[in-house]
């Protein structure tokens, strides 16, 4: 049997096929997740697959969108484990907003912190610059009450700077 936690657009991702992927465009089909459904853009993020994710996003997909964990597929792209330079590319190229770089799943925590957690370091030191400073503020009480998180911070910082702003 089929799983039930997909839809015929989920399929079209997993084979990697963009053909098929703009025809459930063009048919207008539903780009949103639900509580037992991946949203396709998070899908195509978190499996690396650019070009669908561009092709979602003009679509009208949202990388506000958030999963039953909180998680945005910005969060799901960091958290793929591809390689730092790679992932911090396809971040880039993303072009994320003020608002969708401050976005934190249930637990609080945000973009800044998944860097940490995924050993992104390159990544990590651009969200540094780009974050909001409210959520930065917030990201880094959070940070500094978690040890390894701690010491991430400071060898991705060279101890350079505080987190205590």
């Amino acid at each position: 049997t089929a799983d039930q936690s997909q839809r015929p657009i989920h399929f079209a991702l997993q084979d990697g096929k963009l053909e098929g992927l703009k025809a459930f465009i063009q048919a207008k089909a539903n780009l949103s997740g639900t509580d037992t459904q991946i949203a396709p853009l998070a899908q195509a993020l978190s499996t690396r697959q650019l070009k669908a994710a561009q092709m979602l996003l003009t679509a009208g997909a949202s990388l506000s969108e958030k999963n039953i964990n909180g998680e945005t597929a910005l969060h799901l792209l960091i958290a793929s484990k591809g390689s730092p330079q790679l992932l911090y590319d396809d971040f880039v190229a993303l072009n994320p907003s003020q608002d969708e770089l401050s976005l934190t799943n249930r637990v609080g925590e945000g973009l800044l912190i998944y860097a940490l957690k995924n050993k992104q370091p390159t990544l990590f030191t651009w969200l540094l610059e780009k974050t909001p400073d409210p959520v930065q503020r917030e990201q880094r009480a959070l940070i500094s009450q978690n040890e390894p998180l701690r010491k991430q911070w400071e060898q991705y910082t060279l101890s350079k700077v505080s987190l205590n702003p």
